[in-house]
């Protein structure tokens, strides 16, 4: 715990999604005066001792209220996408937003800012050897959201040379408690435990629990190094292995077949088309599918267990911890 003394200022951005809501309790757990930037979505907010800002990343004043005053910056809110049909919002969010936040940054001398970028801003080929920090970023022939990941890095970059403490931390696949929306993953997590998915899609990916990600980002405050980058990972799991865990959690049947690949890209239409009926978040697309058997099997963390105390927890405590969630909350 801090000294209430001294008693230090952390403002979030993105306070409303999986690791704002999980940020935010951890950072008040630890003595931290938090102030959030919210734009629509409270519900991660309601009842936290918590300074609310209402806003957005393109709104300059918004930004200078919530900074001015603050020593620490947290930059969480992304907008993502894993469909090719995307609009504005997911550059808007990822490039110019973060520009707009890290200039006003660096002129309140804030002492640190942490910038979340993400795993798909980095090239996962050659896919047989690891991938670490020092792997090149993607190129202009990667998907929007990859692109504008990697344009965010680049800014982080440039403002660190013209003089801002910053961090850059990329995070795998996020699973955990306190997701109130549900993020993109927690929807998975969900529709396998429904029995909506028929079928499940070849391949896997690595995930990870959004607490130990906090514990790595209150860590990276003042543990890390200027201008330094941190990959933030857990474990591969096939979505089988996934299913499988999920089913004993839950103590339900759970699908465990697996459709061919090209079966899944030929469904692709169907399945978009009735997600878009039901007005949900496509979760099944030609970029979702290449992920899940592109994706590199042999993502690194060491830098982040040397120099943050990363130490992420199995991957059946963090799905347990997700469905007692889910289940008091009433997604079950």
């Amino acid at each position: 715990m801090l000294n209430e003394d001294i008693k230090q200022t952390v403002a979030l951005t993105g306070a409303s999604g999986h690791v704002g809501a999980n940020l935010m309790r951890a950072l008040i757990a630890s003595g931290y005066n938090v102030k959030v930037l919210v734009y629509r979505d409270h519900r991660a907010v309601d009842g936290l001792d918590v300074e609310i800002i209402k806003g957005h990343l393109l709104d300059s004043d918004s930004l200078e209220n919530l900074i001015k005053g603050s020593q620490f910056v947290v930059h969480l809110a992304v907008g993502i996408s894993i469909s090719k049909h995307t609009s504005s919002q997911v550059y808007d969010t990822n490039v110019k937003g973060t520009e707009n936040v890290v200039k006003i940054a660096l002129q309140n001398n804030v002492k640190r800012l942490i910038h979340f970028s993400s795993i798909h801003a980095i090239n996962q080929f050659p896919l047989d050897q690891p991938l670490n920090e020092k792997r090149s970023l993607v190129d202009d022939n990667a998907y929007l959201y990859d692109r504008s990941k990697a344009e965010g890095e680049r800014i982080i970059t440039d403002y660190v040379n013209k003089g801002l403490d910053a961090v850059i931390l990329s995070p795998t696949s996020i699973l955990g408690p306190f997701d109130f929306k549900p993020s993109l993953m927690g929807q998975v997590l969900l529709k396998i435990a429904h029995k909506q998915i028929p079928m499940l899609i070849p391949g896997g990916y690595d995930w990870v629990d959004v607490r130990d990600i906090c514990q790595a980002t209150i860590a990276a405050l003042h543990q890390a190094q200027k201008g330094e980058k941190y990959l933030l990972s857990g474990a591969w799991l096939s979505l089988t292995g996934l299913s499988e865990i999920i089913g004993s959690v839950i103590q339900k049947k759970t699908v465990k077949t697996v459709c061919p690949f090209w079966l899944a890209k030929a469904s692709l239409p169907f399945l978009n088309l009735i997600d878009r009926i039901q007005k949900k978040d496509l979760l099944y697309t030609k970029e979702s599918l290449n992920i899940l058997v592109t994706g590199n099997r042999n993502i690194e963390s060491s830098k982040a267990k040397q120099e943050l105390n990363f130490n992420p927890r199995p991957l059946k405590e963090t799905i347990n911890d997700s469905f007692d969630w889910f289940q008091k909350h009433g997604y079950l």
